[in-house]
């Protein structure tokens, strides 16, 4: 398990290097979550060493996390709703766009979603492209640390599967797109921004550490107008 090395709570600390079982193995990497998720991407596209030493990955650069993610959002309707004619909103805490990117694609299956609610912290990535349509990723310097650690996060690495749908299902239009991040440019897609919006249904918020005690943003996001269901 890789984590930021003292960027996290003492109490996720304690949850994860008091476990002592044998295959279970521990590694604290001198940056940001970002830094680690580098790690393991690269480690993903080295098919020989992936495959000699049977890596695989259980975050949600993983499709089968994704997958199973989108049974919550039906779960969540069901338990919400009380009849199929009714139209919810999933307000998600987001910073790697995994959880948020399954509500996505729950929506693309049919689920009666009116609005998906991306909610940041301080590092506000996906809220500036959602509000502007730029995306700017940052690197571990300009990476805010927060009390929400495991939103610290300045590059979702689900956002390209969104990105995907939102430029018309064209591969090679994300893979230029992501050549650019690679580079440290960003991009721009102002120009697709009311179809985020408007088709796909993501709108955005952010919440700063002013704004997190009494849970300020969840009671504000029940407001949402059209009906909400908070779910983080």
């Amino acid at each position: 398990m890789l984590s930021p090395d003292g960027l996290m709570s003492p109490f996720q600390r304690a949850q994860m290097y008091s476990l002592q079982d044998a295959n279970i193995h521990n590694i604290a990497i001198t940056g940001m979550f970002d830094d680690c998720q580098d790690i393991v991407k690269a480690v993903q596209n080295d098919h020989a060493f992936k495959a000699k030493y049977k890596i695989g990955t259980v975050n949600s650069i993983n499709w089968a996390r994704i997958v199973a993610q989108v049974v919550y959002y039906f779960k969540g309707y069901f338990n919400a709703t009380e009849s199929n004619d009714e139209q919810v909103s999933f307000c998600v805490p987001s910073g790697n766009f995994g959880n948020v990117c399954a509500g996505h694609i729950a929506r693309q299956m049919g689920l009666p979603v009116q609005r998906l609610i991306v909610a940041t912290n301080e590092n506000d990535v996906l809220d500036e492209f959602f509000k502007t349509g730029i995306y700017r990723p940052r690197g571990s310097a300009d990476t805010y640390v927060t009390s929400s650690p495991s939103m610290d996060i300045s590059k979702a690495s689900n956002f390209e599967r969104f990105v995907f749908d939102l430029v018309g299902r064209d591969p090679a239009k994300v893979k230029a797109l992501w050549a650019q991040v690679e580079r440290g440019e960003g991009f721009d897609l102002s120009a697709n921004l009311a179809d985020a919006r408007d088709t796909f249904g993501f709108v955005s918020g952010k919440s700063s550490h002013a704004d997190r005690p009494g849970d300020h943003s969840s009671r504000r996001c029940r407001r949402w107008r059209g009906g909400g269901y908070p779910h983080g």
